[in-house]
């Protein structure tokens, strides 16, 4: 038996070799789930511009949101492929990575730029989060009158059906999915209160209700964090952000983790308290958050108040601690008392009494 082996056929044999290596290649670059680096980093809009005028497209704007997509992928952006587990189709997700192109119109636009917030901590994250050199960071004490806040950290909780035994006293009403349900929920919430009756509402973190919504005076007397709402860590997105952080600012994982978490903790807390005269409980049902690592990271007037004795408290300790607070809070509290203190008179208005103010501030480098 004869084989003869032809020029053409080896010809053909090579271009079977070539197109195998490059859908071997286009494979593994789908599977990868961020865009290459080495095409980030090129000059993909201009390109893109380039070759339309080349061929001589006659209608560019049927190109007009892949030039947009292409401008995004070299300023922050990733492009994330996310398999489905199921029969759906694969998702498509073009994400930023990197947080400071937002505020980047404004600084290039303002020659001063002042970013103030109850929950800006830690500082120093910020700065690189936002790529930005602050003049100025410091972080301020309140001025209260009286102690209106008592953070607690529950340790030791107990299964003994809680939540069957609120509902023989007091309404529940629950946050969903639904944007109407959850506007009903929350005005019979509202009609529940101010009836006198008092009611408890359970909200998600990271959702409309827990960071977006005033709950003033009697509408928030007490907010209970239950665990700690760390972001979900197997998403692909997540991941890709983090890998990006780690690779550009030199944060690490676990770093930005906590301080999303906290942060978003501290959103949720700050329900309690909305104004001079308002007052509430904060409780953090979670051991973890007796850990250093973790009180660090909240805003330092939540920090102050939050004593050494009531980070590893049982559910008993911190219900004597919550009567004891609120016993106080319902003495009268007037105007008068808070002049002087939470007040400016007109005498401390006066420039020379305003410098005794100054030690309230702490700079941090």
């Amino acid at each position: 038996m004869s084989v003869t082996i032809t020029q053409k056929h080896t010809e053909k044999a090579a271009q079977e070799l070539v197109k195998s290596e490059q859908e071997r290649a286009n494979d593994e670059r789908l599977a990868n789930p961020v865009l290459p680096d080495a095409i980030l980093h090129e000059a993909v809009p201009e390109r893109l511009d380039n070759l339309t005028r080349t061929l001589e497209v006659a209608d560019a704007s049927d190109f007009r949101c892949l030039s947009q997509i292409a401008i995004l992928a070299t300023l922050g952006f990733s492009l994330i492929i996310e398999p489905s587990e199921s029969n759906q189709p694969a998702q498509l997700t073009l994400s930023c990575m990197d947080a400071s192109i937002a505020i980047r119109p404004v600084m290039e636009r303002f020659q001063t730029v002042v970013i103030t917030s109850g929950t800006l901590s830690p500082l120093e994250m910020y700065p690189k989060i936002l790529d930005f050199d602050p003049a100025v960071m410091a972080s301020l004490t309140m001025t209260l009158a009286r102690p209106c806040l008592s953070p607690l950290v529950v340790a030791r909780g107990n299964d003994q059906h809680v939540i069957d035994e609120l509902m023989k006293s007091k309404l529940l009403f629950i946050e969903t999915n639904d944007a109407l349900e959850t506007s009903v929920a929350l005005e019979k919430y509202v009609d529940a209160c101010d009836s006198g009756r008092g009611a408890c509402l359970f909200s998600v973190a990271r959702g409309k209700v827990s960071e977006g919504i005033d709950f003033s005076h009697h509408l928030g007397r007490c907010v209970i964090m239950l665990g700690i709402p760390y972001v979900y860590t197997e998403s692909r997105i997540l991941r890709a952000r983090l890998e990006y952080l780690r690779d550009q600012f030199a944060i690490k994982e676990n770093d930005f983790l906590t301080f999303d978490a906290m942060r978003h903790t501290a959103q949720c807390m700050g329900r309690a308290l909305r104004g001079k005269t308002d007052y509430g409980l904060m409780i953090f049902a979670d051991k973890r958050f007796s850990r250093q690592d973790k009180r660090g990271k909240l805003p330092r007037w939540m920090q102050e108040y939050l004593e050494t004795a009531s980070t590893n408290l049982s559910i008993d300790e911190a219900v004597q601690l919550a009567r004891r607070w609120l016993t106080l809070m319902a003495q009268p509290f007037t105007k008068a008392d808070q002049l002087g203190i939470s007040l400016l008179t007109s005498d401390m208005l006066n420039p020379k009494n305003m410098k005794k103010f100054e030690k309230v501030v702490e700079h941090v480098d």
